[in-house]
This record gives structure tokens, sequence and C-alpha cells, in this order.
């Protein structure tokens, strides 16, 4: 119905309604920026200021200024944005595109960056690594690709799941870097990765975490809503 919609979890009702031109087709939020970015069905991007109800529209990506060929994306399925570097990632059939944010204040709100090649089948979720500087990509078949963004080039791949990659979670907190996948297939699984990029010759590692593979639907089900931390985690 292409409406955005703000629910109070603890009234359950509806704080505020807003209208798009077209169907949500991806959503990510930016704690730091109190913004919200929402991609379109037709392959525009939404960018909301949450400071305050209801939503305020900032701006519109790509923006008048933005090249013509870029426009041609269609459905963006998967979104991230690194506050650090003001960078919007989009996942979309046509490829990734990237793109600088400006401040709202200015007349052009965004400056494309570039794209990555096209891809077989549009991405299901996004993360953006940015201590390596790679763009991890979850798709429907269960796979992740990892790709180079300053070669503009896949690295590697590895499958995840059995099913649709759903979420993406990435954590770096300087002592270790984690990818947490969620998949239809009804598991959530934590994956290892180097704590430094590879340099020239070197062997890239990942580790599944040993508590990986846990059934949380079923766990659910059994005992009921739990602590994340009791979903077979281990430190």
């Amino acid at each position: 119905d292409s409406a955005l919609m703000v629910y109070d979890s603890q009234r359950f009702m509806i704080q505020c309604e807003v209208q798009t031109p077209a169907s949500i087709t991806a959503m990510h939020y930016c704690q730091v920026r109190k913004r919200l970015f929402t991609g379109l069905q037709s392959g525009r991007i939404i960018t909301w200021d949450t400071t305050a109800l209801p939503f305020r529209q900032v701006c519109v990506v790509p923006d008048g200024s933005a090249a013509a060929d870029v426009t041609r994306q269609l459905r963006i399925s998967a979104l991230d944005f690194d506050p650090a570097a003001n960078t919007l990632f989009a996942g979309s059939r046509e490829g990734f595109a990237l793109w600088e944010m400006r401040p709202s204040n200015t007349e052009n709100c965004c400056r494309a960056l570039g794209e990555l090649s096209p891809l077989s089948s549009q991405p299901t979720t996004l993360a953006w690594a940015s201590s390596s500087r790679e763009l991890l990509a979850g798709f429907s078949s269960g796979a992740v690709v990892v790709f180079d963004v300053e070669k503009a080039e896949a690295s590697y791949a590895f499958q995840a799941h059995a099913k649709d990659l759903t979420a993406f979670q990435w954590i770096d907190d300087g002592r270790q870097r984690l990818l947490v996948t969620a998949s239809a297939d009804q598991t959530v699984k934590f994956w290892s990765f180097p704590c430094q990029k590879k340099g020239l010759g070197d062997e890239e590692t990942l580790t599944e975490e040993p508590w990986a593979e846990q059934d949380v639907s079923a766990r659910l089900q059994q005992q009921g809503r739990r602590r994340c931390n009791d979903c077979g985690g281990q430190g």
C-alpha cells in the first residue's frame, strides 16, 4: 500500500503513517544519524529524518543531479549505510550502487560514487565491513559473497545456509569481526572473519563458530521467548 508506519510497541498503536511514491522493498536505520533509508520498488531511495514525528523526508536518491544510467536500477532489495564515511550502499538486480550522502541543506543531497558489476540475482541483505572495505552480500541461494569495493569485484564466496538469507548483522569491535546471518532455514549462524584485511599472498580464513548452527525456531517453540545468549550461545 506504499505506506510507512511507525508503531508504539508498548501501547500497540500506530504513531504515524506517511505515504511513499512506490512500495517499500528494503529498509535500513542509522541510529547515529537518526536517519531511516527506505528502498523502493521503483529503484529510488528515500531518506527520512526520525528525530520527530511524523518523519520528515530529507531527500530522494538519486536526486536530479545523478547520472541517468544509475536510475536504471529496479527494486532496491538491500541497503546499508556507513555513517563515518557518509556512504550509502544499495543492492538490486543491476548490482550495487554507492552514494555519498551530503548535508540536507545542500542543493544536491547525494553524489554517485560508483557501481559494482551486475549480479545474476538480487541480494537479499547487505553488510559493510569498513575495516577491510568489503561489502558482504547475502542471496536467496543461501550464499554470502564478499566484494572488494576498491577493486569493484567479488573476492570470494561461501555457502552460509541452505535457504534464503534474510538478515545480516556485522560486528566489528576491534577485537573480533563477526558476521551474524539469519536464514529461512530457521538457523542463525556466527561467522568469524580475520581481524585485518589479508595481504598479498595471505590465505583468507573463515571460521564458523561452534555454536553457529542453532535452530532458533525450535528453541522458541519449546521454551518460549528467551534471551539471545540462551539460543545456543557460548562465549
